[in-house]
């Protein structure tokens, strides 16, 4: 049997209604160089049913045997993948025909990158275009407030994970890819994304339970912690919950007092920045900068009161 180029990996749970949409995208690539590996993790409606009617020897189906929670069943998938590369979908998304083409050349002639994105165009109940930041640099410094790649469009090089031990961290149930890209950071893999949507991401109601949402913040705030620990700060819960409200750029600026907090926390990353020397110096004080500048703006422009611009943070 020959090796694929591209090992795409699903995992499924209870996805009859979008699995085989999912699995024929990436079976359509304009790549034929394949392999399409499924991990049905204890799946109790038609999906087993729907796999089995897929007629392609380039797919693989592994049964978890229960439900195992995605960070298992990816680990189980990049297990069983042969590929150079490990490409992810989501069970509910579709990729687009050029994606795995597109990716793997880039991958090919860019032998310093390690994982790469690309955006992705939502459908469903909700239609924008997910940009993400294109150089290394920028996914890192952006990853220190909130998730810079889109899991679904991700493609990675699997001897560079592989050869470092970096796989998902199996006791989580949500952020799992997250979590993965801030242990790849510290062990030194490089990201890029591309910049131009690959992967159709569906939103539908019910995407997102109570309970998975709970999963998903206590998961951001560890690997925030974890971040900022790299950085040599050590937060206290309530800089950590400071910290986190910086994903909600609009709307997390309540009054001046807050305004001042973000501008005193802001300062003390830039500050333990200069000492650890994690990020560009220069790139992460723009990205600061213009954090404050439009959360500023956004709570005068909702609140009509007006807010002195924060002062510039002291230098070092």
């Amino acid at each position: 049997m020959n090796t694929p180029l591209v090992s795409a990996v699903v995992a499924v749970h209870n996805g009859e209604r979008y699995i085989r949409a999912a699995v024929e995208s990436l079976l359509a690539d304009h790549l034929r160089d394949i392999e399409v590996v499924v991990v049905e993790d204890g799946s109790t409606d038609g999906t087993r049913d729907i796999l089995s009617c897929i007629d392609d020897d380039r797919l693989t189906v592994v049964d978890n045997g229960g439900n195992l929670g995605v960070a298992t069943s990816f680990n189980r998938a990049m297990e069983r993948a042969r590929g150079r590369y490990v490409a992810f979908l989501g069970a509910d998304d579709i990729s687009m025909p050029e994606r795995l083409t597109a990716q793997s050349e880039f991958l090919e002639n860019n032998p310093g990158i390690g994982v790469l994105g690309a955006w992705m165009r939502t459908f469903g109940s909700r239609r924008r275009l997910m940009r993400y930041p294109e150089h290394d640099a920028d996914i890192r410094i952006g990853n220190l407030f909130i998730c810079s790649l889109g899991h679904p469009a991700v493609v990675l090089r699997k001897d560079a994970f592989a050869g470092k031990g970096l796989f998902f961290n199996g006791t989580l149930r949500a952020g799992v890819d997250y979590d993965l890209w801030s242990r790849a950071e510290a062990a030194g893999i490089r990201f890029h994304n591309l910049q131009r949507p690959l992967v159709r991401y569906r939103t539908h109601a019910g995407q997102i339970t109570s309970r998975r949402r709970d999963e998903q913040l206590a998961t951001d705030r560890m690997v925030k912690r974890f971040l900022l620990e790299r950085l040599g700060l050590t937060p206290s819960d309530d800089e950590l919950d400071l910290h986190c409200g910086m994903m909600l750029r609009k709307t997390v600026i309540s009054d001046v007092a807050t305004a001042d907090a973000y501008v005193a926390w802001t300062g003390r990353i830039l500050d333990a920045n200069r000492k650890s020397g994690v990020y560009d110096q220069a790139k992460l004080e723009n990205y600061l900068r213009q954090w404050l500048t439009e959360a500023c703006a956004a709570f005068v422009s909702r609140s009509g009161q007006a807010l002195m611009a924060p002062g510039l943070w002291s230098r070092g």
